[in-house]
């Protein structure tokens, strides 16, 4: 255990990406008048099993956690909670095993390392954060028809200053973390759990529920409702405390409503996909994992012609991409149902199982990812101020650049250049501001200059160095 100004340290110490990024930055550039259109609607995905109903009515059923099962992969277990009572296990086919009254419990992640299982949820009714430790081999032959949580070897219950809402687990230099967000409020709060210290708070902007961490690219993924509807990044390798997101995606873009569950589908250690619940249009986005972090594809779980509905308003979702065995070979899918019909009757919400190995045939990613890879990366295309005439940055018949870039986001681009260096204002905060209204994320920018020297005495390069 560490104590606080320890861990505090131990996030700043992290190694930089910013090389990385400036890599995808440059890629992106190369790429900025290339793009991929999709040639098919999205597909319809069907779920292979479903869980019994919750037994608390209207919206009750939330947030699902797998538990893999490293020994027995086909006897890996899925939590699932019900906001208003308490915790269900399942195994993969939906079977209920046991359910747990342990209040409002509303979200639920899992973590395991070490020969342990760690799990920690949001309590409502006592506004508190739960954590739970479990030896791993206990955790699998307990008998699954009993309490689960009476099998734990080290538990805690901390109280929050916010009204807690959603939570999702990581690991900081193998320190087990939690992030918790506020009914109501833009707080964001990020927790140790072994030892219940409060590391810090940071502002996401408007109430957030729904997000997953990255523990090996060091990358929270969160989204905020409300006003915005924006899925957002914090990269915790090079800012802490966390106040400048990049924005993934947005109303404007590629998501209906609400952005809600958010999860992550590894394809090798640092890469695959982020998933991400759209509320509002009941579809499924697909992102790429690394940074820029393009919206890649989505897809409807849809009902199937006498068997299981699809899923509709969908909150929270839980994604792993381990061999699970059979259909699951390439993974599953849990996702809570807002609307659960059984033929024509309306029944208590409950959770739907799917098989990623259908996701990714049916939206083409079922290829070898290195593959995939190149297809993800040319997707997205930028614009920027020389499409409206602007050259130089001192062209006294140069637009208004907020016009410029306002026009940039209305006419669809969520990708810009910024143009000759001076068009923009020279205040960095004035100038990320703007353009975070706008969600718009800056890939490039450019320079008039020789690429080799006139004559030593015009040569320029150590301006640009500068720029």
């Amino acid at each position: 255990m560490m104590n606080m100004a320890q861990h505090s340290l131990s996030v700043l110490d992290i190694p930089t990406k910013a090389l990385q990024y400036q890599n995808k930055a440059s890629l992106a550039l190369a790429l900025l008048f290339l793009f991929a259109v999709s040639c098919s609607q999205d597909p319809n995905i069907y779920a292979s099993y479903e869980t019994p109903p919750v037994v608390t009515t209207e919206d009750a059923a939330d947030d699902p956690a797998i538990v893999i099962n490293f020994d027995n992969p086909a006897d890996s277990l899925i939590f699932g909670t019900d906001k208003k009572s308490g915790v269900y296990l399942y195994d993969l086919k939906g079977n209920e095993l046991s359910y747990e009254a342990l209040g409002n419990i509303n979200n639920i992640d899992v973590r395991q390392t070490n020969d342990l299982v760690l799990v920690t949820a949001t309590n409502r009714s006592i506004q508190a954060i739960e954590y739970w430790v479990f030896n791993q081999d206990d955790f699998f032959n307990h008998d699954r028809h009993t309490y689960i949580f009476s099998s734990a070897i080290n538990s805690s219950t901390t109280l929050s200053a916010i009204n807690i809402y959603g939570i999702c687990m990581g690991l900081i230099n193998s320190i087990p973390v939690a992030f918790v967000t506020e009914d109501m409020g833009p707080s964001v709060e990020l927790w140790t759990l072994d030892n219940a210290t409060l590391v810090g708070t940071f502002d996401n902007g408007g109430e957030s529920e729904g997000c997953v961490f990255d523990d090996e690219n060091q990358v929270l993924f969160i989204s905020e409702e409300e006003t915005n509807g924006v899925l957002k990044a914090y990269d915790l390798s090079i800012e802490f405390p966390f106040e400048s997101p990049f924005i993934v995606d947005s109303r404007e873009g590629n998501i209906g409503g609400d952005p809600e569950g958010v999860a992550l589908y590894k394809t090798s250690a640092t890469e695959g996909y982020v998933v991400l619940s759209s509320q509002g249009d009941n579809k499924y986005n697909l992102y790429n994992r690394n940074a820029p972090y393009a919206f890649i594809t989505s897809f409807q779980i849809s009902d199937q012609d006498g068997g299981i509905d699809g899923t509709s308003e969908t909150d929270g979702i839980s994604v792993s991409s381990f061999n699970f065995g059979g259909e699951f070979s390439k993974g599953l899918m849990v996702a809570q149902d807002g609307y659960n019909y059984d033929g024509d009757e309306l029944k208590n919400q409950n959770f739907k199982i799917i098989s990623f190995k259908e996701v990714l045939k049916k939206t083409n990613l079922d290829i070898d990812h290195k593959q995939t890879k190149k297809i993800y990366e040319a997707i997205n295309i930028a614009n920027a101020p020389c499409s409206w005439g602007v050259d130089y940055a001192d062209d006294i018949n140069n637009p208004d650049w907020k016009n410029v870039f306002k026009q940039i986001a209305e006419a669809g681009y969520s990708y810009c250049e910024i143009g000759p260096y001076g068009f923009l204002p020279k205040d960095f905060q004035e100038t990320q501001n703007f353009l975070n209204d706008f969600n718009l994320n800056v890939v490039g920018g450019f320079i008039f200059d020789h690429l080799h020297p006139v004559s030593y005495t015009h040569l320029t390069l150590p301006t640009n160095r500068e720029v």
